[in-house]
């Protein structure tokens, strides 16, 4: 019996850039959800397919003149990852890794999204404060208007009493 090694992810066709990068995203999205994939799968799904994602970050086809492929695929491993809950030994992502010579860009890349993420959080988080103390402030406003508006109109109403009688 012959074994069968073609991939989900068309590793024999890699011309076409927009088709790696699809079938990326679809993948992504499939294993974002984390949810174990069938055990037959692990044979098209195993440190063949890894190594090729990894290979594919580290030098993306050349026909990839906006650097798409690297970014698809980082996120495709890291979803990937999300299948190997238990014993690191068993991890295919990180076994690949592990047994590179060097992984610069695929580095460089997930150092790079985390700081924009961590940034971002801080500004919300900046945006929020800002947001709450102007809802305070507006609160505190509007009670104390409406406290001299109540002021006002028990005044109004006293002299108004006296001058009727």
């Amino acid at each position: 019996m012959q074994k069968n090694t073609t991939f989900i992810l068309d590793t024999q066709n890699t011309d076409s850039v927009r088709r790696l990068r699809m079938c990326g995203l679809l993948l992504t999205v499939i294993f974002c959800r984390g949810e174990p994939m069938p055990v037959q799968y692990f044979e098209q799904l195993g440190p063949a397919f890894v190594s090729f994602l990894l290979d594919y970050v580290e030098a993306p086809p050349t026909s990839d003149s906006e650097h798409e492929i690297p970014d698809v695929f980082i996120g495709l491993a890291l979803s990937y990852n999300l299948q190997f809950t238990g014993d690191v030994a068993s991890n295919v992502v990180v076994n690949c890794l592990a047994g590179r010579a060097g992984a610069k860009t695929w580095t460089e890349k997930v150092r790079d999204q985390e700081t924009p993420d961590t940034a971002t959080a801080t500004a919300a988080a900046a945006a929020i404060v800002v947001v709450v103390v102007i809802v305070v402030a507006v609160i505190i406003i509007v009670v104390v208007f409406i406290a001299v508006v109540v002021a006002a109109v028990v005044v109004s109403q006293k002299y108004l009493r006296n001058i009727s009688k």
